[in-house]
């Protein structure tokens, strides 16, 4: 594993973190609002910030819900996915 820093969104604000590594399990907060950027529970996300999160963000994401009734998160799903695949192809 790579000591280099990951981009996290923080859950309260939607501001892009770049945590080192090696501290992730040191409770860190946001550098804008200053919460806790992992609130140990599943965040519900909208279409207005799950490029923020599911995109942008380094974590995995794990989705849970019908695809098929939520059609503009399963084109961000997919769309996600393969920009994942093609960045880790490129580096």
């Amino acid at each position: 594993m790579s000591d280099s820093p990951i981009l996290v969104a923080c859950p309260h604000c939607g501001a892009m973190n770049r945590l080192p590594r090696p501290r992730l399990g040191e409770a860190p907060n946001c550098g804008r609002c200053h919460r806790a950027v992992f609130v140990g529970k599943p965040l519900v996300l909208t279409s207005g910030d799950f490029d923020t999160h599911a995109v942008r963000s380094e974590l995995p994401v794990v989705v849970d819900g019908n695809l098929q009734e939520e059609a503009w998160m399963a084109a961000r799903v997919r769309w996600a996915d393969e920009s994942r695949a093609c960045a880790s192809s490129v580096a």
